[in-house]
């Protein structure tokens, strides 16, 4: 089952199965996922969980920064529009990191699809 596992420092802290259809990411306690740092807004970012219009029994996990403060950054990068996550993906959120974990797509990261631009 696909996860993120949650570091502060190169310590990880916790695990949290990637399950429902939104995965909510910030400071306040009403989120899936809550991470106590005040560089984290309370509704930080979060991962839409949807099949794959491309490929059967495929999820894909979009992360989307929520319009927080300090910005929601992947692989080192700030996120500006959402972006489909791929195995080990880090996810960097104040002074934590979180990694996407989905070993059941490791198969398909050679699988290319090219779609035509209209």
């Amino acid at each position: 089952m696909p996860k993120l596992v949650l570091y502060h420092g190169v310590k990880p802290v916790k695990e949290y199965p990637l399950t429902g259809a939104t995965i909510s990411i910030g400071r306040n306690d009403g989120n899936s996922i809550t991470i106590n740092d005040m560089k984290i807004s309370g509704s930080h970012a979060q991962i839409s969980i949807k099949p794959s219009v491309y490929m059967e029994k495929v999820m894909e996990y979009t992360l989307q920064d929520s319009g927080s403060t300090n910005g929601t950054f992947v692989n080192g990068r700030r996120l500006e529009k959402p972006y489909l996550l791929k195995h080990h993906d880090s996810i960097q959120l104040g002074e934590y990191r979180l990694q996407f974990v989905d070993e059941q797509s490791v198969g398909f990261e050679s699988t290319r699809i090219l779609l035509r631009e209209k």
